[in-house]
């Protein structure tokens, strides 16, 4: 009988050390950051998404110029920021965040594949921010079609034929948030923006 009492115990105990990694494994994987995920990225655009864990990560730059990165799937890195940065924008060179974070999703709308590439950048300062947004604004208009949803948000678009490209960059105090979709369908700015809103 003390036998069956103590392997119920123990079978209690090792339960217990389970949910309590699981939920730190959870907690800290994705948790420290916004993102869009594949339920949010269906109900916009429809199809079926995978986010994908090993390329996506949040980030918070170091004292010593380096990067503490805490990738989706658990693991956490210290890396130099400009390997970190470096597939956001080019215009990271110049105006340096303090944290952000990075995503990736691959899906398939209508039969064909789709993805998304979603960041945002915190910097020092809404003036950082600003510049840096507005430094987006005129990047964007030398390449693509860019039209305004207000002051602080804009879209670009790009593509046709059964594949489109956007672009959505939103401003938010000293935060610039960046949401890019490749679809084999058109996207309206309200879609557009209801993911950017989901960072």
């Amino acid at each position: 009988m003390k036998n069956i009492i103590v392997i119920g115990i123990a079978a209690v105990i090792v339960m217990l050390v389970i949910i309590v990694v699981v939920v730190f494994v959870l907690g800290h994987g994705t948790s420290s950051c916004s993102y869009i995920t594949p339920s949010e990225a269906a109900s916009v655009i429809g199809g079926t998404w995978t986010l994908q864990k090993d390329e996506s990560y949040c980030f918070k730059m170091n004292s010593n110029g380096t990067a503490t990165v805490k990738f989706f799937n658990g693991t956490t890195e210290n890396m130099n920021l400009g390997s970190v940065i470096s597939s956001m924008s080019p215009l990271y060179s110049q105006y340096t965040p303090t944290n952000g974070m990075e995503e990736y999703l691959n899906g398939t709308v209508n039969g064909k594949s789709a993805s998304i590439s979603a960041y945002y950048a915190t910097f020092s300062s809404q003036s950082v921010a600003e510049k840096f947004f507005s430094a987006e604004y005129m990047a964007s208009k030398f390449f693509s079609q860019v039209y305004n949803i207000s002051n602080n948000e804009f879209v670009v678009s790009t593509g046709g034929l059964g594949s489109y490209m956007y672009s959505v960059v939103k401003l938010s105090g000293n935060t610039v948030y960046v949401v890019q979709v490749t679809v084999p369908v058109q996207l309206s700015g309200t879609q557009l923006a209801t993911l950017v809103n989901y960072l």
